[in-house]
């Protein structure tokens, strides 16, 4: 578990490096409650209690993620994503 653990770690610290592009970016739309939901979810990420949860969920068979997928790819935007796909050339087969 400590590789993931690692891992997770750079994943975030290279998150955390675009921090100010993107808040620059979100404008108005990270407010103060976005800010202190990301502090949650940095707290987990630091004290291992999201890489924990990740593993037992990879152990258990990825229910919550399987279930999230389905939902996600039932979206409409999903159909739209498909209908324009398929107008792009460099992406059908050759």
């Amino acid at each position: 578990m400590g590789a993931v653990i690692q891992q997770l770690r750079l994943g975030v610290e290279a998150i955390a490096g675009e921090r100010p592009w993107a808040l620059r970016l979100g404008g108005g739309l990270i407010t103060d409650d976005t800010k202190a939901e990301m502090k949650r979810i940095l707290a987990d990420i630091q004290d291992g209690t999201f890489a924990k949860n990740f593993v037992a969920e990879c152990e258990a068979g990825k229910p919550e993620m399987n279930k999230i997928r389905k939902r996600d790819g039932e979206h409409k935007i999903e159909e739209v994503g498909k209908g324009l796909r398929s107008m792009f050339s460099w992406l059908k087969a050759s």
